[in-house]
């Protein structure tokens, strides 16, 4: 179950852990088709891949952008939490942009 395994590396709360497990899974399942990620484990890939950009900073930028163009962002599930979980995902991008200006 993709939700379930993604669950599993998103409790740990170790971004490396997370991306470990992404790297081990088919990412456009992630977002298209019958077994794609729920809304909930979306926000929370984009909140946990945002925290570190240091390592894998192309992979996680990539997931954080296609995860917000796929999450339904009405879904009840998360419409409490979206918008303040956007923010500091935000506030994360904007803190590692120097690292990426030449």
């Amino acid at each position: 179950n993709l939700d379930g395994a993604l669950l599993k590396a998103l409790n740990m709360a170790n971004v490396n852990v997370v991306v470990a497990t992404l790297k081990l899974m088919d990412v456009d399942q992630i977002f298209d088709g019958p077994l794609k990620a729920s809304n909930v484990v979306l926000l929370m890939l984009m909140q946990q891949l945002s925290t570190e950009l240091n390592t894998d900073a192309l992979l996680k930028l990539q997931l954080i952008k296609r995860a917000g163009l796929t999450i339904n962002r009405s879904d009840p599930s998360i419409s409490n939490h979206y918008q303040h979980i956007l923010n500091t995902v935000l506030e994360n991008l904007e803190e590692a942009r120097p690292n990426f200006q030449e």
